[in-house]
């Protein structure tokens, strides 16, 4: 889903760090893991500035760990999956965070959030960091048809946990401001 060019040119951007922070929450507990992810920028062009995942842990030490990485950095917004069990750890992350946000996951929004990922990262708004887990799955994830629609998943043995949490925090950043339309000159200066 993820063309290796792509990925690898996001290791190179240096992309400015500023604007919006925003995360994204992917929640699991056994067989697959808990992931958040950091962005600051804008849709326009955003850096990864952390990138986590736990797995095993109870879910009271999932939502510390969690909210503990979120206090680094104050994300104006989180989006977390709130499918399956992440409803009530959402109400546990909502009473420190109450800008939290649940996301129910469908086909068709998982697809737009993974088009929106796979969109910056093909036009290099997206400036990752060398962090291998994320790497290995953002090679790994796939886009399989099926006879209900196509099937976004990581390949058979690979984790998608830190590309759902990435999607999730993409779809958080806000979209760029619009300025004044120039007819001519040069941009001005702030």
């Amino acid at each position: 889903m993820f063309r290796t060019e792509w990925v690898d040119r996001a290791l190179l951007l240096q992309l400015p760090a500023e604007g919006l922070t925003v995360a994204g929450v992917d929640w699991a507990r056994y067989r697959d893991y808990t992931a958040l992810a950091v962005l600051q920028g804008t849709r326009d062009g955003a850096k990864l500035l952390a990138v986590r995942r736990w797995q095993g842990l109870s879910w009271a030490e999932q939502a510390e760990a969690v909210a503990a990485h979120l206090r680094l950095h104050a994300p104006a917004r989180i989006l977390c999956d709130r499918t399956g069990v992440g409803d009530p750890l959402l109400e546990t992350l909502q009473r420190e965070f109450p800008h939290a946000e649940g996301v129910a996951f469908t086909q068709a929004l998982k697809q737009s959030l993974i088009e929106n990922l796979a969109l910056m990262l093909e036009q290099a708004r997206l400036q990752l960091m060398p962090d291998p887990e994320l790497l290995r799955e953002l090679y790994h994830f796939e886009a399989t048809p099926t006879a209900r629609g196509i099937r976004l998943e990581g390949a058979t043995g690979v984790h998608d946990d830190l590309v759902i949490a990435l999607a999730l925090a993409a779809w958080a950043l806000p979209t760029a401001p619009v300025g004044a339309i120039r007819t001519s000159g040069a941009p001005r200066k702030p």
